[in-house]
């Protein structure tokens, strides 16, 4: 799945290099029980969190939180589709 924004805003160098950078430092995790979800495997750059450029830090967090979103949308779809119609029938009697 790849991230969908608004194609002017998608034409930033700054936009471009964040969602380079998220595919490069997240990575889909599978939680049984949970379900699919992105989360942070590394930094962009060397060195712990302190040493972080703080705007692309805020950046990948917001597009992570976006992406999360996202797909649980599309897991939340899917789920309605795979549920079979309820009968217009009404509940059956048997006797």
């Amino acid at each position: 799945m790849r991230l969908k924004t608004c194609p002017i805003r998608s034409l930033t160098p700054e936009v471009e290099s964040v969602l380079r950078w998220f595919f490069l430092t997240h990575a889909l995790v599978v939680i049984p029980m949970v379900g699919a979800r992105y989360e942070r495997v590394s930094w962009p750059a060397p060195g712990e969190a302190g040493a972080q450029d703080a705007w692309r830090t805020r950046a990948l967090s917001i597009v992570c939180e976006t992406e999360n979103a996202m797909l649980m949308e599309a897991i939340a779809r899917g789920r309605l589709a795979d549920t079979p119609p309820a009968s217009s029938k009404g509940p059956s009697r048997r006797g």
